[in-house]
């Protein structure tokens, strides 16, 4: 359990939040609040009936486990920063108007 939390509390759910703000604006940004929240609310409501079922407490923790995992996989191909070896300067311009 302590490898979960840790693992959950360094990657996908500190970052999505830090990246999301950095990226989005204001409209979008809301819209991904709603969204996070309301699947954080989904998350709560689903694992006590999960650690319930045939699964068990030690069950549900590697569901979320493999589902941290995907997580992972899908950024690394997908987000930008993370999918093509770019440099710090390639970085910072991936959202600035090509006006700028």
């Amino acid at each position: 359990m302590l490898a979960y939390f840790f693992v959950l509390a360094t990657t996908d759910s500190a970052v999505t939040w830090l990246y999301v703000s950095e990226i989005a604006v204001d409209v979008s940004l809301g819209f991904v609040g709603v969204v996070g929240y309301f699947l954080v609310f989904c998350l709560i409501y689903a694992i006590k009936p999960m650690e319930n079922s045939f699964l068990g407490l030690a069950g549900t923790f590697y569901v979320l486990g493999t589902e941290q995992v995907i997580s992972g996989i899908w950024a690394y191909i997908y987000v930008k920063e993370t999918s093509g070896g770019l440099s710090d300067r390639q970085k910072k311009t991936l959202y600035t108007p090509n006006d700028l």
